[in-house]
């Protein structure tokens, strides 16, 4: 579970509110942890608003009556509700102002990732340093997860704007695409990636050609549908392998993964390339051991 997948905030005195205490008199604490059990379902549902119709499926889930969640949602004044819904104001303002964030960390993250790119055209490694080194990960609420999610979408709404309006880039795309490989071919430059990822498990560790295959295919989508510069897709893939969380602890033993989402739909890539660009600032640029592994020549010859 990511730090921010089921966070809401509320009043550390919420169990002396006029309402709740009403609540606590008839159903006691009961009530008061079936209440906010209903709270954290509503944060999950979209729209933070919940069916009515839905309520023996919540009964269920929260092991309790159809019939003791009428009365919670329907006595107290604790909720709102209309013919099709329920719902809570005050978790309805308190998250307005945490999408709110979300909204302003976005522009922001997409203003780097603008930022990062065009400098990528011009020299992809002073891009990538300088990038790093001068505008930092830091989000407009500091939330990981918020930030995590914003660059991941911002790069993929930025790359969608500079194709229309630059029509040079545009054919230029286009000449990439022609001349990729088809998505059931592999080119060399993936199966050269997925021999590098496999050199950077463990030795007990049991590769098949199948996934040899996946790891190749995986590199080839990330360069030819997510326009990640192969360098960097190396650069990252190493340390997310010698990380102490992500690669010693197992928790990424599969290239796909670099393609995978975690349950907020942020794509593993981006939350490895953020940590990695975070560790780097503190560094001063340096990256440890991150290049113990030989990286084929056409890459280290661009460095």
């Amino acid at each position: 579970m990511t730090k921010d997948a089921y966070y809401f905030s509320h009043d550390a005195n919420a169990r002396h509110d006029e309402k709740i205490l009403e609540l606590r008199a008839e159903l006691g604490w009961e009530g008061y942890g079936i209440f906010w059990a209903i709270i954290e379902c509503l944060r999950e549902a979209s729209g933070y608003k919940y069916s009515i119709k839905r309520l023996n499926g919540l009964a269920l889930q929260l092991s309790t009556t159809k019939e003791k969640l009428e009365q919670i949602i329907l006595n107290f004044g604790l909720f709102s509700f209309d013919d099709e819904n329920f719902w809570s104001e005050s978790l309805l303002r308190r998250m307005e102002e945490r999408d709110s964030k979300v909204r302003k960390a976005k522009e922001s993250a997409q203003k780097r990732w603008e930022d990062y790119y065009a400098k990528q055209e011009q020299n992809p490694k002073n891009a990538y340093e300088e990038t790093s080194e001068t505008n930092g990960i830091n989000s407009a609420d500091n939330s990981l997860t918020e930030t995590y999610a914003v660059a991941d979408e911002s790069h993929n709404e930025s790359s969608a704007i500079k194709g229309k309006e630059k029509k040079g880039k545009e054919i230029k795309e286009k000449e990439i695409l022609s001349s990729s490989p088809p998505k059931s071919e592999i080119s060399e430059e993936g199966k050269e990636f997925a021999g590098f990822f496999k050199e950077l498990l463990p030795p007990t560790q049991k590769v098949t050609d199948s996934d040899l295959k996946n790891w190749g295919d995986t590199f080839d989508k990330l360069v030819r549908i997510d326009k990640r510069p192969a360098e960097e897709i190396y650069l990252i893939t190493e340390w997310a392998r010698k990380d102490s969380f992500w690669g010693e602890m197992g928790n990424f033993l599969s290239a796909c993964k670099l393609r995978s989402k975690n349950k907020d739909g942020v794509l593993f890539y981006d939350i490895f390339l953020q940590k990695f660009l975070r560790e780097r600032s503190k560094s001063n640029g340096t990256t440890g051991s991150i290049q113990q592994v030989q990286r084929p020549a056409w890459i280290t010859a661009k460095e």
